[in-house]
């Protein structure tokens, strides 16, 4: 039974109600997480898939055009998710009006944006980074109003915890993007074959949210208006200030070094960075609206530490065994020209380690009612961040990936030291205790993970992935399963939740 929009005012939007009990909020965590999970590794199959062909297909050089335009899309979906979205997520009570006024809110965002990037692309992008890099921005201009038309119903869903309709409509979205991108490749479209294909996805994702939710018709009430702007706008600064520390090195290096070079650090961080956060943004998109349903902070402490050890436990393992493999492991799957990311992709991988952590932070202010904190700390990130990648940037590309991992890490203790602890009393000893069972069980793996590779070297590809890998994973196992047996058994509970749906 789709999920409708139809509510009369003051009745609150259907869907759960604003505090869930416990052993509710412990299902539909579980139950997201199975859902998302399924549609996220459905997802990023095919997603590789479709990277790998992209990289045989088009140059690197290209990838370090598409590495700066790859903003727009971010921008688009972060701009409407943040502004109206995540209010209507957020807020203990929303009415039909304050639906309407969302619905016209997004609509005049989204047309508003996709316009001012059509006049931008010339005047500020072109100077900055070239002729070509302006005509990628034009072309991803159309997907700030696509992501207007979307985020309404997506925040339905969200409130919901409707996790099961969110996740074909994101399987469905990315295979609509992979399939336009690669055939556009084939075709000689470059950089272009993805943002086309990009866009298209954000613009089917929007048509089905569209007809799964039918939200109501766009209407101004001003009351309502300012309830969500007055959550949303701080939240959207954060965003904007959060896509740009996510941005800064690409911007940066795309005006300062050669395209080509640009490429192979966006592969990098794309393999160091990029596909680990895809997973663990599995448990992000999950948390946010879990967190709102809390009963108190208590509970959302608890479930805070529950996620967040999780989280590491099932994707360090992965960024541990990609640095142990990736001197073998890129080349064979990219192609020899990708051999110089394989530096500096190992090294990212520690930078993504700490993203997989430092990524659930932001849900768990925005649900506990601080977004001006959570602007605050993204304002002072970016502007560090992107002054540490200038530095490095004259240095190379490797030189800036160790600064982009340092300043990861560091950022990551900060937030805890700063900010969690004196606003949510969740502090640097709890973060280190809850990494520990992953921290610890990687470094089993890495040894290990490294005997063997020495031993099986002279070994053709594939036995020696298959060997390396198996012998690291068993000894991760073996290590989480002998010294922190509780993180082991929560990773049996979601395993056996899996297994059994």
């Amino acid at each position: 039974m789709p999920v409708t929009a139809t509510v009369t005012t003051p009745a609150p939007v259907a869907g759960p109600p604003p505090e869930v009990p416990g052993s509710e909020l412990r299902e539909a965590t579980l139950e997201g997480v199975r859902w998302v999970g399924f549609a996220r590794i459905g997802a990023e199959v095919i997603a590789l898939a479709s990277a790998v062909l992209l990289a045989r297909l088009v140059s690197p050089a290209q990838f370090g055009l598409l590495a700066v335009s790859i903003i727009v899309r971010e921008l688009a979906l972060m701009i409407a998710n943040e502004t109206i979205g995540s209010p209507l997520v957020q807020r203990r009570e929303v009415t039909r009006a304050h639906l309407e006024v969302a619905v016209f809110m997004a609509l005049i965002l989204g047309v508003t944006l996709t316009l001012a990037t059509l006049v931008a692309a010339p005047l500020v992008v072109e100077p900055l980074f070239g002729p070509a890099e302006a005509n990628l921005f034009r072309l991803f201009g159309p997907a700030f109003a696509f992501a207007g038309v979307m985020i309404v119903p997506l925040a339905i869903l969200q409130r919901a915890l409707d996790f099961r309709r969110q996740s074909i409509v994101e399987l469905i979205s990315v295979v609509v993007t992979s399939f336009v991108a690669v055939a556009l490749a084939f075709a000689g479209l470059g950089a272009k074959a993805y943002v086309i294909g990009a866009v298209l996805g954000i613009a089917v994702a929007a048509v089905a949210y569209t007809a799964m939710t039918r939200p109501p018709r766009p209407r101004w009430h001003g009351r309502e208006a300012r309830e969500l702007l007055s959550f949303g706008v701080p939240a959207a600064a954060a965003g904007l200030a959060g896509v740009g520390y996510r941005n800064a090195d690409y911007l940066v290096l795309g005006a300062r070094v050669s395209p080509l070079q640009v490429g192979y650090y966006y592969r990098a961080f794309t393999l160091g960075v990029e596909y680990e956060n895809k997973i663990s943004g599995i448990v992000s998109r999950v948390s946010f609206p879990v967190y709102a349903r809390t009963a108190g902070l208590d509970q959302m402490r608890a479930i805070r530490e529950r996620v967040v050890r999780a989280n590491a436990v099932l994707i360090w393992p992965l960024l541990a065994g990609f640095v142990v493999l990736a001197p073998v492991l890129i080349p064979w799957v990219f192609g020899a020209r990708w051999e110089p990311a394989v530096a500096p992709a190992q090294v990212l991988a520690v930078a993504g380690m700490a993203g997989t952590v430092r990524a659930g932070t932001s849900p768990l202010l925005l649900a506990a009612g601080h977004p001006r904190a959570l602007l605050r700390i993204s304002v002072a990130e970016v502007v560090c961040y992107a002054a540490a990648v200038f530095a490095a940037s004259s240095h190379g590309i490797l030189t800036v990936a160790i600064v982009v991992s340092v300043f990861q890490v560091l950022a990551l203790v900060l937030v805890y030291l700063l900010v969690l602890g004196p606003q949510l009393g969740v502090g640097v000893r709890a973060l280190a205790r809850d990494l520990a069972p992953a921290g610890i069980s990687c470094l089993a793996l890495a040894g290990v993970g490294a005997a063997l590779a020495a031993l099986c070297d002279p070994l053709p590809v594939l036995p020696f992935l298959l060997v390396t890998g198996t012998g690291a994973t068993l000894a991760y196992g073996i290590a989480l399963r002998t010294l922190f047996p509780a993180a082991w058994a929560d990773v049996r509970m979601l395993a056996d939740r899996i297994r059994r749906r």
